[in-house]
């Protein structure tokens, strides 16, 4: 278990007193090597709303989207989608 960015910038701008976090996202690269939004492991999906509750949170929709959801909303969302074996 690591702590990863998201969580441990959320967590010092707080302890830096900082206020005006409004949004937050991670990008990592694609398999095309196209950096694109990906979704929060499940420590960050943990750790972020407790540290800023009102911050929004950039991820995935699934569909090639991006959504914008509240950083409370992230814990029942699945991490990895299922992948239809049709």
């Amino acid at each position: 278990m690591s702590v990863c960015a998201e969580s441990t910038a959320v967590a010092n701008a707080k302890l830096a007193g900082e206020e005006g976090i409004v949004t937050i996202v991670a990008v990592g690269l694609g398999e095309d090597g196209v950096p694109r939004v990906i979704n929060p492991c499940g420590v960050c999906r943990e750790l972020v709303p407790s540290i800023a509750p009102e911050v929004r949170v950039l991820v995935d929709g699934g569909d090639g989207t991006v959504v914008a959801v509240a950083s409370p909303e992230l814990l029942p969302m699945p991490w990895v989608r299922a992948r239809s074996y049709d």
